[in-house]
């Protein structure tokens, strides 16, 4: 199971960037793809 690092908002929202969004949200796409692939090799 991963884990997450909780940042701070203000952190965050200081330093926005739609590039940088844009790619984490691919990131958690193939993250999730890879964990939904492992959970079901297990069944």
């Amino acid at each position: 199971m991963l884990e997450f690092i909780l940042l701070p908002l203000d952190l965050i929202m200081d330093r926005y960037s739609r590039f940088t969004a844009y790619g984490q949200s691919k990131v958690a796409n193939v993250l999730h793809a890879n964990e939904l692939e492992r959970c079901l090799k297990v069944c």
